[in-house]
């Protein structure tokens, strides 16, 4: 179980526009499974490609993937900040991401019509 624990721990990926990015080392785990199962599928649909070249397929459709799930959390904390909220960090987990900030509360957003309430 303690192999486990160590999992949950973060590695820093980087900064971008000042905010750290973290993710869970479980991240990595599904990423390896991703991949395989994407290229196991590639193979089957098409057994020409070879084992290298379906690996390859996996591992870049998965890559979009996750990068499109960071880019999705980074426009969170990008909208907070023009809100003049104070990102801390993001954090990518093996369930789900978040972005933290130093305060939360409740605003009205000027991107958003009068009836909308953004609870951060």
């Amino acid at each position: 179980m303690q192999g486990f624990n160590a999992l949950r721990r973060q590695v820093v990926l980087g900064r971008v526009s000042g905010v750290p990015v973290r993710a869970d080392y479980r991240w990595f785990f599904v990423i390896g499974i991703m991949t395989l199962l994407i290229a196991a599928s590639t193979m089957q649909i098409s057994g020409e490609i070879g084992f290298p070249g379906a690996l390859a397929v996996g591992l870049s459709v998965t890559l979009i993937f996750f990068i499109s799930i960071f880019i999705h959390e980074f426009a969170h904390a990008a909208i907070a900040r023009t809100e003049n909220l104070e990102v801390v960090e993001i954090v990518l987990h093996f369930a789900l991401e978040f972005h933290r900030f130093l305060k939360s509360r409740v605003l009205q957003s000027r991107f958003c019509s009068q009836d909308f309430e953004i609870i951060i």
